[in-house]
């Protein structure tokens, strides 16, 4: 199932003049802001020059003609990428270069996050929407849910499936719900695409070396850069942030917004929120951010509402949902929920 916001941008952008807005003066803000500017004397560059060449990297995918698609979750490395490719992309619009007119960021519902979770981000998208009509950008947000007989409620009351219990190796409820359901609203989309311009969409990715040994390693084994396209049998890839660290992240995240007092521009208000769910969530302080480890029963931040598998790594935080869940699933599993306990 898919919901497709659609933009009538069947014309070129017409060349105007600079708005002297936030998306006009970054350039020169990335150039005299002493605090972007600080260089860290253990890397030897600074955020100013993480941004710019993040944003001149894709920016150079789009005079290229590379269609652009992100695969957005509302995390911080996503809203990273969203931020750096609006920068690229305003850029491109307003100086009146030939660009593809169907960009696209590609959204998954999977209908079990957890409610503040989902809360958050469906107030994103909503901001989002507005931005791109307010600057007639030619951007399409598209919206993909998992259908019936695949969803989490679907799979378990029919006996098609199983939850996901706390000893058990497999996690279908990323693949099925979250995957498949991204590429079957991707496919859909894409079918209504010129051909020329299925040929080359470009995906933007948020995935960084620091993450992860293994993170840094399936990165190198695709090959991936940060400066320029890399072709792939789909079409391209381009990790537009994988030389940044998680306090790069955050310290752009945190100088991105609308009011006078942060440098940079944003479609929000702040990023503020999305901090503070962060340390909500895991206790992860944004000023001496750290890469998260991986559990080894779930790689979900924040889980959801649907899984048994938190309830046996953190009794504290999610032990409130045992009797909700355990309702949902003793009649019908008794042998699986005795042995997951």
């Amino acid at each position: 199932m898919q919901q497709t916001l659609n933009f009538d941008l069947s014309e070129q952008p017409i060349p105007v003049l600079l708005r002297g807005d936030k998306w006009d003066s970054v350039w020169s803000e990335l150039t005299d802001n002493e605090d972007l500017n600080f260089v860290d004397a253990s890397r030897g560059t600074s955020l100013s020059s993480l941004i710019t060449s993040s944003v001149e990297s894709i920016h150079t995918a789009l005079i290229d003609g590379w269609t652009m698609m992100i695969g957005y979750s509302s995390g911080k490395d996503s809203e990273t990428v969203l931020h750096l490719f609006l920068m690229a992309l305003i850029r491109a619009v307003r100086s009146g270069a030939t660009i593809s007119q169907h960009h696209f960021i590609l959204h998954t519902d999977t209908l079990i996050e957890s409610p503040e979770v989902r809360w958050l981000a469906d107030q994103k998208l909503a901001e989002l929407e507005r931005f791109i009509a307010k600057e007639n950008l030619p951007l399409t947000i598209v919206l993909a849910k998992p259908g019936i007989s695949q969803s989490w409620t679907g799979r378990i009351l029919t006996g098609r499936g199983l939850p996901t219990f706390s000893n058990s190796t497999a996690r279908q409820c990323s693949q099925d719900l979250k995957i498949t359901s991204a590429k079957r609203a991707k496919a859909a989309y894409m079918r209504e695409l010129p051909k020329e311009v299925r040929q080359k969409v470009c995906l933007l990715l948020g995935s960084r070396d620091a993450e992860s040994t293994i993170r840094a390693a399936n990165i190198a084994k695709q090959r991936g850069s940060s400066d320029r396209v890399i072709k792939t049998k789909d079409g391209g890839e381009l990790y537009v942030v994988k030389n940044w660290l998680a306090s790069d992240v955050w310290e752009f995240l945190l100088s991105a917004g609308m009011g006078s007092a942060y440098p940079l521009p944003s479609y929000l208000e702040s990023n503020v929120t999305t901090a503070e769910l962060y340390k909500a969530a895991t206790g992860e302080c944004v000023w001496s951010a750290t890469e998260k480890k991986a559990s080894d029963a779930c790689g979900a931040r924040f889980g959801c509402w649907a899984t048994l598998v938190f309830m046996y790594l953190e009794l504290n935080s999610t032990f409130l949902f045992l009797e909700f869940k355990l309702f949902i699933v003793i009649e019908r599993y008794p042998f699986n929920v005795q042995q997951a306990c």
